[in-house]
Formats: C-alpha cells, sequence, structure tokens
C-alpha cells in the first residue's frame, strides 16, 4: 500500500495497493474511528495504482498508474466509496520514445478545473482541463520540468504556484499557473538540494 487519503468529505479512506494492483475503499465510523471495507476497484495487471486526487466536489476522483502511464478518471459513489472508471488517458505523449517513463504523484487544482500528473523519465508534468460537468478530462499539453527525475510535485494552497522536486538532479523548480487555462511557466527560481521527494507548505505563497 502506497498511498492511504481521505476524501475531501472525510467519508472514506483510499488505499492504493501498487502490490495488488487495487484500490480499496473503507468506510470510517466517525464515533469509533473504525474503518470498514466497503468497495475495491480492480486496475489492470501490472498497472501499479501509486496515488489519487479527488475533485473539490467529492463526485469523482483521479488515480494515477505508474508502470503504463495512464490516469484513470472514477464517479466517487457517495454511499460505498467504490471507484466506477469512465476513462482512461496517457499521461505522456504519444510519440515519446525514451527508454522507460513511470507517473509518480497527481494533483488536483483548488478550483477544480485543472489535473496534473508528473512522469519520471519523459521528466515532464502532463496537464489536463477537467469538464465541470462530468468530470471527464482532456489532455492540454505538457511541461518539462527543467531536471530529472520529478517524483514529487505540490500546488500552494493559493493555487497560484506549483513546485517540482527534481529527485536526480537535486533541484526544486517554481512554475506558476497561468489563472486563465492552467499551464505552467517557469519563473526563475530553482531551490538546490539533494534529492527532494516531498514539500510541505504552511500557507499561500504570494
Amino acid at each position: 500500500p502506497h498511498h492511504c487519503p481521505f476524501d475531501p468529505q472525510g467519508r472514506f479512506c483510499f488505499v492504493l495497493d501498487k502490490g495488488a494492483d487495487a484500490v480499496d475503499a473503507y468506510r470510517l465510523d466517525p464515533e469509533t474511528g473504525r474503518l470498514t471495507l466497503s468497495g475495491r476497484l480492480q486496475t489492470r495487471p501490472g498497472s501499479i495504482p501509486r496515488h489519487i486526487a479527488f475533485h473539490p466536489d467529492g463526485n469523482w476522483a483521479y488515480l494515477n498508474t505508474e508502470h503504463i502511464g495512464t490516469v484513470v478518471s472514477c464517479r466517487l459513489e457517495g454511499e460505498t466509496g467504490q471507484l466506477v472508471p469512465f476513462q482512461i488517458l496517457p499521461t505522456i505523449p504519444e510519440d515519446y520514445v525514451g527508454n522507460y517513463s513511470l507517473s509518480s504523484e497527481i494533483w488536483m487544482h483548488p478550483n477544480g478545473r485543472w489535473l496534473y500528473v508528473s512522469n519520471r523519465g519523459h521528466d515532464s508534468i502532463a496537464l489536463f482541463s477537467v469538464d465541470g460537468e462530468n468530470g471527464r478530462l482532456k489532455t492540454v499539453g505538457w511541461q518539462s520540468t527543467l531536471g530529472e527525475i520529478p517524483r514529487y510535485f505540490a500546488i500552494e494552497p493559493g493555487g497560484r504556484r506549483l513546485y517540482a522536486c527534481n529527485q536526480k538532479s537535486g533541484e526544486i523548480r517554481e512554475f506558476s499557473i497561468d489563472p486563465s487555462d492552467g499551464t505552467l511557466a517557469f519563473t526563475g527560481l530553482t531551490v538546490e538540494t539533494p534529492t527532494p521527494v516531498w514539500l510541505l507548505f504552511s500557507g499561500e505563497v504570494s
């Protein structure tokens, strides 16, 4: 098991099990804290579900499959926590011919309009627009992380900046997020640090 967040409403804990190629939903009892298995999504063998991101309205969830480089869009059943897939898209361009590429992190923008996924090997962040009516994604493009192996990236709480952690090349790059279309632009800020793999924000970045 690699990632185990709660949905935005705090009803279910989702466990992404890389070894079982599955995502298990556990219902939370708010009185006792007890978790009870209530749903399972079985993904393709060897796909390796790694991380999950939720739409702010709680109706949809998106997971990235590490080894086959896809993002799986799912409807989230409110009663059981069951994930019901309705769309699968690649996280790398169709003309990429590198030796490998593994997806790593996935983030939903706070406004629910854009979804981002990082790719190690292609060394990029994929951008998808989100249809507010049905949750379907549309590929917008890719932004180089200007480094090697972006294992992690994060959007600061204000939704204005994205920080890409290039694990192998040893730096964190800051990108601005265009408020009109979600595209990324390098701001020129680089923090050099050995093997960055995670960030925690104490507040918004102005």
